[in-house]
């Protein structure tokens, strides 16, 4: 009787152990055991969104917005919703506070691409940041990505959202969730990649036209979309055209002003537009939200066959206030379709309650690239 019971408590404590024997040592941010290699099973805690056995970080499947909570966690994501701004309901998901604190398991890479632009009046050496998704590899031709160009606001350098943890953010949100990873392109519209400097972002003396483009469209676009596994066949014009479907023009505060800009001088080359925190002003500000509206109007109607959508997104109440005021006046028009389906809409507005700050632009992102490229 007792060697009955002492092999029951051999057979329990071995179970106790593990199925194997080991008595487990978890690895938090692969999930296995760090001794025998064997991977946890896993017990989510949906109020953290990780495993309460081995800590691992949950790599959330809810593909847009609206299927939250997490399918195999059951972590929800806050949400700013609000109906009083613009006539319509504007909403802006937060992501998990550790991304900004904690580096991703798969990281991508930075590199820098070099550049001459002679469209203005001196010749300048130029360079753009150019963010790799993990797991690029150039030799991999048959893998295409889609490209997100991103112009930094006022005062602001090239890097900003390069580094630190606005870097984390963007690997994690890769990684922890199923927006396919795309190649981001940080450009700057100072001349000489100083931001105490002139730039190329305002409108011309005399002629009042808007002279970035030109940068964009024969020095950047074609720099970049040839020397990266994009949509783009090469950097000539034509297949810079066919393949503006994979491409996005974004920018923060004064680089939104830029994005609108873009909007209005590129129409052919970018589907998609996300003006963070900046309105579209005209020269020294003097557009009325009649005025923007009449030139969207236009670009659009005079290429009626071309696909496009808007996603601008701002912060609280005392950030861009402008913009604010100038989407409430887009929707009182009735022109376009609102919503953040594609194959039906193309305009959409996400307002958090965040401060002023470039930093905040992988947030956005996050909001973003769960509509873009679908």
């Amino acid at each position: 009787m007792k060697k009955s019971i002492i092999f029951i408590l051999v057979l329990v404590f071995c179970f106790s152990l593990s199925a194997c024997g080991c008595k487990h040592e978890w690895d938090s941010k692969t999930g296995k055991c760090k001794i025998c290699g064997e991977e946890c099973s896993h017990e989510w805690n949906a109020k953290k969104g990780k495993c309460s056995v081995c800590g691992l970080e949950c790599r959330h499947e809810h593909g847009t917005s609206e299927s939250v909570p997490c399918s195999i966690c059951g972590y929800t994501f806050e949400s700013v919703i609000t109906n009083d701004v613009i006539g319509a309901e504007t909403t802006f998901y937060r992501f998990p506070a550790f991304w900004s604190n904690t580096d991703c398991p798969e990281q991508g890479t930075i590199e820098t691409l070099n550049y001459q632009t002679s469209v203005y009046d001196e010749v300048y050496d130029k360079y753009v940041l150019v963010y790799l998704p993990y797991g690029y590899d150039p030799a991999d031709t048959s893998k295409k990505y889609n490209v997100v160009y991103f112009q930094h606001g006022n005062n602001s350098t090239i890097d900003i959202i390069m580094t630190g943890k606005c870097l984390k953010e963007i690997d994690n949100m890769f990684y922890y969730t199923d927006i396919e990873p795309v190649i981001i392109v940080n450009t700057t519209f100072y001349y000489a990649m100083n931001s105490a400097g002139p730039a190329a972002d305002y409108f011309e003396e005399g002629s009042g036209e808007f002279i970035f483009d030109r940068e964009i469209i024969n020095d950047i676009l074609p720099a970049v979309e040839s020397h990266y596994n994009t949509y783009a066949a090469s950097g000539s014009k034509e297949d810079l055209i066919a393949s503006r479907d994979h491409r996005a023009f974004t920018g923060y505060s004064r680089g939104g002003m830029c994005t609108w800009n873009v909007l209005n001088t590129c129409f052919e080359y970018f589907k998609w537009y996300s003006p963070m925190s900046g309105n579209d002003r005209g020269p020294g500000g003097s557009w009325t939200d009649e005025d923007s509206f009449n030139r969207i109007r236009n670009t659009i109607e005079s290429h009626s066959d071309l696909d496009y959508f808007i996603f601008a997104a701002s912060g609280g109440s005392e950030d861009a206030v402008a913009l604010r005021q100038q989407m409430a006046y887009y929707m009182s028009q009735n022109y376009f379709s609102y919503g953040k389906d594609p194959s039906a809409n193309n305009l959409y507005y996400s307002l958090a309650d965040y401060n002023h700050g470039d930093p905040w632009t992988p947030h956005y992102y996050y909001n973003s690239l769960q509509v873009f490229f679908k």
